[in-house]
């Protein structure tokens, strides 16, 4: 028996044409995703019958709306990212009769549909109207009662129609990922009561809730919003979801600290919450509640209901990332009071393993008024968020200040990159304008030299000396750190990204070859970007000007240590 070797050309041959390969080699294309790659996918499938079905899998899998599958199935008789268009259409046409013409008339192009719906993993945004929701149960209908999206895990459901359950009959078994919008803004009829339509409305939405639990047993993330339905006691509901994980509550839904307690006893695997806590209920929280899951919380509500339940109610030793957000004028954004909500924070269960921080507050308890002459007052941040070291693991970092007269000097920034030497990312956010004091530029030294991990850095405002050089970075650094360290320190910062928002105006005049040594001796490893790349991903995406300049000077610095062999 003769032996024939595989030539190149058959290798090459077999492997663009097996189907696994493909399937890797496609998914590969769907990032970054956008016009110019689903194009490319759609030409893919267009090349040859065994590319039609890999490049088809992954070119469905994430649609941003219905709107192609609606297009697939009137036969692209208009562009199928024309939404009016296409909801004029299903208002002039009975979506029942067109589904039966579509079935009996056209059986492969229904077919067609069919097996790219089964390719439909996630779909962005399904904001459906009456005419589309009528086509959605009519496809249904016609499909033996059966979801034409047996394989969708992920989908963010707007709804405006109060008695619509459509939502239950697109889901299956294979959800994992729902958010899910019930907002009532229909018109109340003439015959309808204001009082009837929300008992109506609060019922239908809990009968949509409790059918999740059958209809898709295995979500484990789940974002309910409600505006303007009527009060529902949405928690017993929600137990049903065993699986669940991820847990969001938005609109007019505040839960009580036995509701909070029923959720987390209920639903044990829960690892993240985001909720709003009901005003003043969690002061004297009344019951006590332990959970091992946890792991993310974010928190809205006042300052005094955190103190309660941190204090007396939740006990979350897993807890790695924690975000407060409480209104401005709640009655604790007082110096003495601030102290407590910030020693009770200090010492939570959760305060060794805490790795992300987001949170707003205020430093002052009276307005400094314009005749005033300001009060230096350096480490006033400082001294009120002391406490907080207590997070010595903290890695990212996200600090609003609501002074409108903040003073944010030096030491507040010594302070903080003491307190948190792990940190890898920091945002301290303030309003420059009305600020008393503000940090000087040359206080960055203070993150080369205590936070050797620091990769992102963003603050408001800061001032800006007359003169300022590399000299001065690896002097100050050097004081920072230790005598005989500046240097080293210097060598091998990881910052990458530097934003400084607001620091430099049109109308002064700066030692840009100054400022963009010292930025260079103290962050060597900065990002700095192409001058046509996106805004969002430059390095000083938010400034222009001076910023601009800065930039070019350090590029050039660096492209002539690189020629003189240094880099």
């Amino acid at each position: 028996m003769t032996h024939t070797p595989s030539t190149p050309y058959s290798l090459a041959a077999t492997t663009l044409h097996d189907p696994d390969i493909l399937h890797c080699l496609f998914d590969t294309l769907e990032f970054p995703s956008g016009k110019k790659t689903r194009r490319t996918l759609a030409r893919c499938a267009l090349v040859c019958t065994s590319w039609l079905d890999p490049a088809s899998r992954i070119l469905w899998r994430r649609l941003d709306s219905f709107i192609p599958l609606w297009a697939l199935l009137i036969g692209h008789s208009f562009p199928a990212h024309d939404a009016e268009r296409q909801t004029g259409f299903w208002k002039t046409f009975d979506s029942e009769d067109f589904v039966k013409e579509r079935l009996s008339r056209e059986p492969e192009l229904w077919k067609a549909f069919l097996r790219r719906a089964s390719h439909v993993r996630e779909v962005g945004r399904a904001a459906c109207e009456q005419p589309q929701l009528m086509l959605l149960r009519s496809v249904v209908e016609h499909n033996g009662r059966c979801t034409f999206l047996p394989n969708l895990q992920s989908i963010v459901w707007r709804s405006g129609v109060p008695d619509d359950k459509t939502l239950l009959s697109l889901v299956s078994p294979a959800l994992r990922d729902l958010d899910f919008n019930f907002t009532r803004f229909a018109a109340f009829g003439e015959e309808q009561s204001i009082q009837s339509s929300y008992a109506k409305s609060t019922s239908d939405f809990a009968e949509l809730l409790a059918g999740l639990s059958k209809a898709a047993p295995y979500l484990t993330r789940l974002v309910v919003t409600r505006r303007y339905v009527g009060d529902v006691d949405i928690v017993p509901i929600l137990t049903g979801l065993v699986r669940l994980r991820e847990l969001t509550l938005n609109g007019d839904i505040m839960l009580t600290p036995e509701e909070l307690r029923t959720l987390l006893v209920g639903v044990p695997s829960l690892q993240k919450i985001n909720v709003y806590l009901k005003e003043s209920a969690f002061v004297v929280p009344g019951c006590f509640v332990r959970s091992t899951s946890l792991r993310s919380l974010h928190l809205r509500g006042l300052t005094q209901d955190f103190v309660g339940l941190f204090s007396s109610f939740l006990e979350a030793p897993h807890i790695d990332s924690l975000a407060l957000e409480a209104p401005h004028t709640t009655n604790l954004d007082h110096t003495p009071s601030l102290q407590r909500y910030l020693d009770t924070l200090s010492k939570a269960s959760f305060a060794p393993t805490l790795r992300v921080l987001t949170m707003s507050t205020t430093t002052r308890q009276h307005i400094v008024h314009e005749d005033e002459p300001p009060e230096p007052e350096p480490g006033v941040l400082a001294a009120l968020f002391g406490p907080l070291a207590a997070f010595r693991n903290l890695e990212q970092a996200s600090l609003t200040i609501t002074d409108g007269s903040p003073c944010i000097g030096d030491a507040d920034l010594l302070a903080l990159a003491r307190a948190w030497p792990r940190l890898r990312r920091l945002a301290l956010s303030y309003a420059p304008a009305n600020a008393r004091i503000l940090p000087p530029l040359t206080a960055l030294h203070h993150f080369a030299a205590h936070c050797p991990d620091l990769r992102d850095l963003s603050l408001s405002r800061m001032t800006v000396p007359p003169v300022v050089g590399r000299a001065d970075a690896v002097a100050l650094v050097g004081a920072g750190a230790g005598a005989g360290t500046g240097a080293a320190r210097l060598s091998g910062h990881a910052l990458q990204r530097l934003d400084l928002r607001l620091t430099f105006v049109a109308t002064r005049t700066y030692d840009v070859p100054g400022i963009a040594g010292f930025l260079d001796a103290l962050f060597p490893h900065l990002d700095l970007g192409e001058e046509d790349a996106d805004a969002g991903r430059r390095v000083f995406a938010a400034m222009t000007g001076t910023w601009g300049s800065v930039r070019r000077e350090i590029r050039r610095m660096k492209l002539g240590k690189l020629s003189e062999g240094v880099l």
